[in-house]
């Protein structure tokens, strides 16, 4: 594998306003080149706050398994990402709102529709959106940072919702450092609601079935 990335930060009227944009190439040897585009406009309202809209490409290459137990070509998994972000920072403290919505396309799963037994193939597109909040505050031995987020996903070929990602997640952590033995003790918490066990291929092949 062999990759070139660019990227470019323009910035106007007193860097009250940014430019970002640029890109990744990749080229793998099983199956040749890939794009993904980035770009965005930064907003600073004054020094501690920032406003994003970002537009992101990314893509997951076949693994050794996909392409070996598969007859025809496979792509990449495809994955466009749109995100309006809102930050604020002080001295001691940062917060941070995220909107996203992404499209996942050229699905990388087992064909059933395929002639040979175990063939992988492109199949679909996906869409997930939501939100998500976090915090963080650091205060001479200490640190905390939490964040919660909101996520709802859909098959956009077979048209019903899938548990890509729990609904609901929550997360929170505290640390606390000891300078005099150059360590560090933290604590970490994680909450999981509305999360369904099994996945996008059971309800296919259910689907399909």
């Amino acid at each position: 594998t062999r990759s070139l990335v660019l990227q470019v930060d323009s910035g106007f009227y007193d860097d009250k306003w940014h430019i970002v944009y640029g890109g990744r190439l990749d080229h793998y040897s099983d199956f040749g080149n890939q794009q993904t585009p980035r770009a965005g406009i930064i907003y600073h309202p004054d020094e501690q706050s920032a406003i994003k809209l970002l537009y992101g490409e990314a893509f997951r290459a076949p693994n050794f398994l996909e392409l070996a137990s598969t007859t025809t070509t496979l792509n990449p998994e495809l994955i466009t990402t749109y995100e309006l972000v809102f930050m604020k920072q002080a001295r001691n403290w940062k917060s941070e709102m995220v909107f996203f919505n992404s499209h996942w396309r050229d699905r990388i799963v087992l064909d059933n529709f395929s002639v040979a037994t175990g063939d992988f193939g492109n199949l679909g597109s996906n869409q997930s959106k939501g939100i998500e909040f976090s915090v963080n505050w650091v205060e001479d031995l200490w640190a905390t940072d939490a964040n919660v987020s909101y996520v709802k996903s859909q098959d956009n070929s077979a048209n019903f919702d899938f548990d890509g990602f729990p609904r609901y997640i929550f997360n929170w952590g505290l640390s606390y450092k000891f300078p005099k033995y150059q360590s560090e003790i933290f604590m970490t918490n994680q909450v999981l609601h509305d999360m369904q066990e099994g996945s996008i291929l059971e309800h296919v092949v259910e689907q399909t079935n």
